[in-house]
């Protein structure tokens, strides 16, 4: 006995494990017992629109905007639809600074347009679909390894810089200086950031109870009050977020921006350990039975009190006692700088590197120190009873472990790991024990999400510095929006939903494709119906999602695609598509139209600007007819029979 702490040097298995003091049912062959994974609520996504159908077309953008808002929440149709709005609400600020601080109303200057929900989802759709460096690019019809057409027919290049100079995700004129009380340096870009955590827990019935925590890092070398020097990342300057996720799904529960205007804790002055206080401080109120502030619309989804793993830059003694007095259980690497207090380093494995011969090889099959220290509460306090353990490996790296709650067992063992394959396959055994294989299972869920952030790429250039983190917060909410995809087709929260996913690749592609090709007359989301680019739309020309594509009925009794779901099938190739030119999948669609064009006064064709003397009745506009009519080999070939707009 040292201190306090109980040594161990053959194995160690904990006398009376329960639910409060361990991860009860975890071992060596199990590391995540039954009941702690995450589970969506299957109804509440029903309620939102999920259907068997939007899953087997992969309606990519329906997940999005489950977590991103297109429409206010107020006006979706949906019975307490408790969310937070992010593309209106954007809408209302851009606007507000346009005409207000930028005085572009159009008396002096550029005159600038009021945007709308609509085009900031095209607008974002363009930057996710852009493959350049440069995304004016896009719009060279000359380039043709960089042109996109969907881009340059959503929006044009003057209207996407407009849009970019005036995007505020706050009121500009509420805006707190450093000199003032209460100031945030996130408060130019914090509302994404807030909404798709709102909106992730507004989705999930019960939590998962073992979390992840770490910090997220983005580029940028502007001097902004989040933005610092960054050491071992790959970048050397930029800002960081800590974030609380689900080890296994990665949804967030939780985060905290990290910059020094915080208020300074006496009791945790290190900037990770006072993340962690944060990070409690915003759990607290999602556990069952927790006190709620009035307005928090949260749900309460733990019913146990979570398990943490995270890395050395958190981790320490006074983490430790806080996290176990609360009955929170977690697992972090120790920094050598922060052994157990009272007692000795030379108890523990600390020195950082050693030479590797015969004797620290032999040293690999030694069973791992264990220490452990029973922590007792007065009679009537508050505060729980804790268990704390401590592992530091007899191996060649200074590893040690320390864990509260977590533990009821740490024994030897060896796990096999493969490389390569067929004849060229190699196997080998590595050292592992129950703390160092709980913690690698565990905290690799923040460096998978950076891992996928870069398949997103939500990337242009901007001389705001609130772009860079507004731009990772949206990327961050993609990838959430495929785990989601990815949860919801395994079959477990519904079993209609079970398909064979795509992957994340295809799922981006076609979320940027739905997001430049997104029109509110559609009526493909809740609230498209309410919006103004649907309400100017006449009734008969709006669309339902009832087929999955927009359909119209015609005085004659006829049904047709709504004309922009008819021009855009028609002229694009099929080869992009993948899909028949025609809404109505065959030749009946084009027939009728060709059969009602008739010879009108001269005009210029609404689609290539050639004189025309032909107008299509149905469509009401004229376009130029050709040969290619009477050319059944071009249509084979996918290329358009007559040019209409």
């Amino acid at each position: 006995m040292l201190g306090g702490w109980e040594f161990f040097y053959q194995g160690w298995q904990h006398s009376n494990p329960t639910e409060e003091n361990c991860r009860k049912g975890s071992n060596r062959d199990v590391v995540f017992p039954e009941g702690r994974e995450v589970r969506l609520d299957g109804e509440y996504l029903k309620k939102m629109g999920l259907t068997k159908k939007r899953m087997e077309e992969c309606d990519a953008l329906f997940f999005y905007q489950l977590l991103v808002p297109i429409c206010h929440p107020a006006f979706s149709g949906i019975p307490d639809d408790g969310r937070m709005g992010y593309y209106d609400e954007v809408a209302n600020c851009s606007n507000e600074y346009a005409l207000g601080l930028k005085r572009r109303s159009g008396t002096y200057g550029h005159k600038f347009s009021p945007v709308n929900a609509e085009e900031l989802v095209i607008w974002d759709g363009i930057v996710i679909r852009n493959m350049s460096d440069n995304i004016a690019d896009c719009w060279l019809r000359d380039q043709s390894n960089t042109y996109d057409r969907d881009i340059d027919e959503s929006m044009n290049f003057r209207r996407w810089l407009d849009i970019k100079s005036v995007m505020k995700q706050n009121v500009y004129h509420k805006e707190k200086t450093r000199t003032e009380p209460g100031y945030d340096p996130t408060q130019k870009y914090r509302l994404i950031w807030d909404v798709m955590t709102h909106n992730m827990n507004r989705m999930i019935e019960f939590g998962g109870l073992d979390c992840t925590g770490d910090e997220t890092s983005w580029p940028n070398s502007s001097y902004a009050d989040v933005h610092s020097t960054l050491k071992g990342k790959k970048t050397d300057r930029g800002g960081q977020h800590v974030l609380l996720l689900d080890a296994r799904r990665r949804y967030i529960y939780a985060w905290t921006p990290r910059h020094r205007f915080f208020a300074k804790n006496k009791s945790f002055s290190a900037t990770g350990q006072a993340e962690v206080v944060r990070l409690i401080d915003k759990m607290e109120p999602l556990l069952v039975g927790g006190h709620q502030e009035d307005g928090d619309t949260r749900r309460q989804i733990f019913n146990a009190k979570v398990h943490i793993t995270m890395d050395n830059y958190f981790s320490g003694d006074n983490v430790m006692k806080y996290l176990g007095e609360r009955g929170y259980k977690a697992t972090m690497t120790c920094r050598r700088d922060r052994l157990p207090e009272g007692v000795p380093k030379s108890a523990f494995h600390y020195l950082k590197g050693i030479k590797v011969d015969n004797r620290t090889r032999v040293a690999r099959f030694e069973q791992p120190i264990v220490a452990v220290k029973y922590v007792k509460q007065a009679e009537g306090s508050e505060m729980k009873d804790y268990t704390l353990t401590h592992v530091s490996f007899q191996s060649t790296g200074g590893t040690n472990i320390s864990s509260v709650n977590a533990l009821s067992e740490n024994v030897l063992y060896v796990r096999e790991r493969k490389k390569g394959r067929g004849e060229q396959q190699r196997k080998w055994g590595i050292e592992m024990c129950n703390a160092r294989e709980l913690y690698l299972k565990n905290y690799s869920a923040v460096d998978k999400i950076d891992q996928a952030l870069i398949n997103w790429r939500v990337t242009y250039r901007s001389w705001k510095w609130w772009h860079a983190p507004m731009r990772h917060g949206k990327a961050i909410a993609m990838s959430m929006a495929y785990q989601i995809y990815l949860q919801c087709a395994e079959g477990g929260v519904d079993a209609d939903w079970k398909v064979t996913p795509v992957s994340g690749p295809l799922f981006k592609k076609k979320m940027s494709a739905q997001m430049v090709n997104y029109r509110a007359r559609q009526h493909n989301y809740p609230g498209d119906e309410k919006m103004r680019g649907a309400t100017q739309t006449a009734k008969k020309y709006r669309g339902t999602s009832d087929e999955g594509i927009a359909m119209v009925a015609l005085d004659s009794g006829a049904k047709r695609a709504h004309y922009d779901k008819y021009v855009d099938m028609k002229m694009m190739p099929r080869d992009k598509t993948k899909r028949p030119r025609l809404c109505s999948g065959d030749i009946t669609l084009l027939t009728e139209h060709i059969k009602s064009m008739k010879s009108k006064h001269k005009a210029k064709c609404k689609y290539c600007g050639q004189d025309t003397y032909m107008m299509c009745t149905l469509c009401v506009g004229s376009m130029y007819v050709g040969e290619k009519r009477r050319s059944p080999e071009r249509w084979q070939r996918g290329e358009p029979i007559y040019r209409v707009l």
